[in-house]
């Protein structure tokens, strides 16, 4: 799967080139799978990482009033609230 990044996916959203979107709950916190014309797409950060919502409120917040997509599935069969992440 290739990445796409804010700027990227923002643009591709004002021009309909988002075809479906994927929030995909892992105990990482909760990522963002874009369907695109040329395929899915990972969103990750500036600095080349996959990008993690620790919170559903700020990912719908970030789809809805940053992006402006208003329509998501959500993918949390590998979620568990009660998990914590390991930091190094």
């Amino acid at each position: 799967m290739s990445s796409i990044k804010h700027d990227q996916l923002k643009m591709l959203a004002a021009n309909s080139g988002v075809k479906g979107v994927t929030i995909v709950g892992d105990p990482s916190g909760f990522c963002v799978n874009v369907t695109t014309l040329s395929g899915d797409k990972l969103l990750f950060t500036k600095t080349g990482q996959a990008r993690f919502f620790k919170k559903m409120e700020t990912l719908l917040d970030y789809l809805k009033n940053e992006i402006g997509i208003g329509k998501a599935t959500i993918q949390f069969d590998r979620w568990n609230p009660a998990q914590q992440v390991l930091k190094h």
